[in-house]
Protein backbone atom coordinates (compact mmCIF):
# COMPACT_ATOMS: atom_id res chain seq x y z
CA UNK A 1 0.00 0.00 0.00
CA UNK A 2 1.40 3.09 -1.06
CA UNK A 3 2.14 6.03 1.25
CA UNK A 4 -0.04 8.65 2.27
CA UNK A 5 -0.83 11.31 5.08
CA UNK A 6 -3.15 8.81 6.64
CA UNK A 7 -1.02 5.21 6.19
CA UNK A 8 0.40 6.11 9.68
CA UNK A 9 -2.87 7.05 11.56
CA UNK A 10 -4.33 3.40 9.97
CA UNK A 11 -1.34 1.60 11.10
CA UNK A 12 -2.02 2.86 14.44
CA UNK A 13 -5.42 2.19 14.51
CA UNK A 14 -4.79 -1.57 13.99
CA UNK A 15 -1.72 -1.79 16.78
CA UNK A 16 -4.53 -0.55 18.88
CA UNK A 17 -7.27 -3.14 17.87
CA UNK A 18 -4.87 -5.73 18.52
CA UNK A 19 -3.91 -4.64 21.86
CA UNK A 20 -7.62 -4.81 22.35
CA UNK A 21 -7.46 -8.57 21.02
CA UNK A 22 -5.04 -8.83 23.46
CA UNK A 23 -7.03 -7.76 26.41
CA UNK A 24 -9.68 -9.83 25.67
CA UNK A 25 -7.50 -12.71 25.24
CA UNK A 26 -5.89 -12.39 28.56
CA UNK A 27 -9.38 -11.25 30.68
CA UNK A 28 -11.02 -14.36 29.27
CA UNK A 29 -7.75 -16.64 30.58
CA UNK A 30 -8.15 -14.55 34.10
CA UNK A 31 -12.03 -15.10 34.44
CA UNK A 32 -11.34 -18.84 33.65
CA UNK A 33 -8.20 -18.97 36.29
CA UNK A 34 -10.31 -17.04 39.01
CA UNK A 35 -13.14 -19.83 38.55
CA UNK A 36 -10.98 -22.56 38.89
CA UNK A 37 -9.41 -21.69 41.46
CA UNK A 38 -12.24 -20.90 43.43
CA UNK A 39 -14.12 -24.03 42.49
CA UNK A 40 -10.86 -25.88 43.36
CA UNK A 41 -10.97 -24.08 46.83
CA UNK A 42 -13.87 -25.21 48.12
CA UNK A 43 -12.22 -28.98 48.44
CA UNK A 44 -9.89 -27.34 51.04
CA UNK A 45 -12.91 -25.94 53.17
CA UNK A 46 -14.72 -29.64 53.06
CA UNK A 47 -11.39 -31.27 54.05
CA UNK A 48 -11.40 -28.58 57.23
CA UNK A 49 -14.79 -29.28 58.13
CA UNK A 50 -14.88 -32.66 58.53
CA UNK A 51 -11.03 -32.67 60.27
CA UNK A 52 -13.41 -30.23 62.20
CA UNK A 53 -16.48 -32.84 62.80
CA UNK A 54 -14.00 -35.61 63.57
CA UNK A 55 -12.14 -33.32 65.92
CA UNK A 56 -15.43 -32.69 67.93
CA UNK A 57 -16.67 -36.41 67.87
CA UNK A 58 -13.53 -37.36 69.78
CA UNK A 59 -13.49 -35.00 71.89
CA UNK A 60 -17.08 -36.32 72.84
CA UNK A 61 -15.53 -39.52 72.93
CA UNK A 62 -12.80 -38.58 75.53
CA UNK A 63 -15.63 -37.23 77.66
CA UNK A 64 -17.19 -40.07 78.17
CA UNK A 65 -13.96 -42.20 78.93
CA UNK A 66 -13.71 -39.56 81.54
CA UNK A 67 -16.84 -39.88 82.67
CA UNK A 68 -16.69 -44.18 82.44
CA UNK A 69 -13.67 -43.83 84.49
CA UNK A 70 -14.87 -41.63 86.79
CA UNK A 71 -17.64 -44.40 87.97
CA UNK A 72 -20.01 -43.29 85.87
CA UNK A 73 -20.17 -46.46 83.60
CA UNK A 74 -23.83 -46.47 83.82
CA UNK A 75 -25.69 -44.71 80.54
CA UNK A 76 -22.25 -44.33 79.18
CA UNK A 77 -22.47 -47.23 76.96
CA UNK A 78 -25.85 -46.01 75.30
CA UNK A 79 -24.51 -42.25 75.31
CA UNK A 80 -21.78 -43.65 73.17
CA UNK A 81 -23.61 -45.48 70.99
CA UNK A 82 -26.54 -42.32 70.49
CA UNK A 83 -23.60 -39.84 70.10
CA UNK A 84 -21.75 -42.12 67.38
CA UNK A 85 -25.38 -42.96 65.75
CA UNK A 86 -25.54 -38.67 65.71
CA UNK A 87 -22.34 -38.23 64.20
CA UNK A 88 -22.70 -40.88 61.60
CA UNK A 89 -25.78 -38.77 60.22
CA UNK A 90 -23.59 -35.59 60.71
CA UNK A 91 -21.24 -37.57 58.24
CA UNK A 92 -24.02 -38.28 55.99
CA UNK A 93 -25.28 -35.23 55.83
CA UNK A 94 -21.96 -33.15 55.57
CA UNK A 95 -21.62 -35.92 52.63
CA UNK A 96 -24.84 -34.95 51.19
CA UNK A 97 -24.52 -31.04 51.52
CA UNK A 98 -20.81 -31.05 49.92
CA UNK A 99 -22.22 -33.18 47.06
CA UNK A 100 -25.04 -30.85 46.50
CA UNK A 101 -22.11 -27.78 46.51
CA UNK A 102 -19.51 -29.62 44.55
CA UNK A 103 -22.26 -29.92 41.70
CA UNK A 104 -23.72 -26.74 41.58
CA UNK A 105 -19.77 -25.47 41.37
CA UNK A 106 -19.58 -27.69 38.82
CA UNK A 107 -22.16 -26.01 37.20
CA UNK A 108 -21.59 -22.93 37.36
CA UNK A 109 -17.87 -23.34 36.15
CA UNK A 110 -19.19 -24.91 33.08
CA UNK A 111 -21.96 -21.99 32.70
CA UNK A 112 -19.01 -19.13 33.56
CA UNK A 113 -17.06 -20.93 30.65
CA UNK A 114 -19.93 -21.05 28.42
CA UNK A 115 -20.64 -17.39 29.06
CA UNK A 116 -16.39 -16.35 28.77
CA UNK A 117 -16.32 -17.66 25.29
CA UNK A 118 -19.43 -16.22 23.88
CA UNK A 119 -18.16 -12.97 25.34
CA UNK A 120 -14.91 -13.49 23.93
CA UNK A 121 -15.84 -14.82 20.70
CA UNK A 122 -18.61 -11.25 20.45
CA UNK A 123 -15.45 -9.03 21.28
CA UNK A 124 -13.30 -10.93 19.12
CA UNK A 125 -15.43 -10.60 16.12
CA UNK A 126 -16.65 -7.09 16.26
CA UNK A 127 -12.33 -6.34 16.82
CA UNK A 128 -12.64 -8.45 13.17
CA UNK A 129 -15.10 -6.39 12.06
CA UNK A 130 -13.01 -3.15 13.37
CA UNK A 131 -9.88 -4.07 11.00
CA UNK A 132 -11.78 -4.71 8.06
CA UNK A 133 -13.82 -1.32 8.54
CA UNK A 134 -10.15 0.61 9.02
CA UNK A 135 -8.65 -1.71 6.59
CA UNK A 136 -11.53 -0.47 4.26
CA UNK A 137 -11.02 3.13 4.91
CA UNK A 138 -7.60 2.80 4.50
CA UNK A 139 -8.35 1.31 0.40
CA UNK A 140 -10.60 4.12 0.04
CA UNK A 141 -8.32 6.78 1.38
CA UNK A 142 -5.11 5.39 -1.24
CA UNK A 143 -7.47 5.40 -4.04
CA UNK A 144 -8.78 8.81 -3.40
CA UNK A 145 -5.38 9.91 -3.01
CA UNK A 146 -3.97 7.85 -6.16
CA UNK A 147 -6.94 9.33 -8.31
CA UNK A 148 -5.47 13.31 -6.99
CA UNK A 149 -2.12 12.06 -8.41
CA UNK A 150 -4.03 11.04 -11.49
CA UNK A 151 -5.56 14.22 -11.57
CA UNK A 152 -2.61 16.20 -10.88
CA UNK A 153 -0.60 14.77 -13.22
CA UNK A 154 -3.01 14.87 -15.91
Amino acid sequence: MADNPYTQTFEMQRAMIESGRTAVEASTSMTRSATSAFVGSTSTTKSAQKSGVEFSRRAAHAMLDAFEQAGAGQGVDDARAALDEQYDALDELHDDAWTAVEDALGEYEESMAEFTDTQRETFLDGLDAAVSASDDAEEAVEEAFEQIEIEEDA
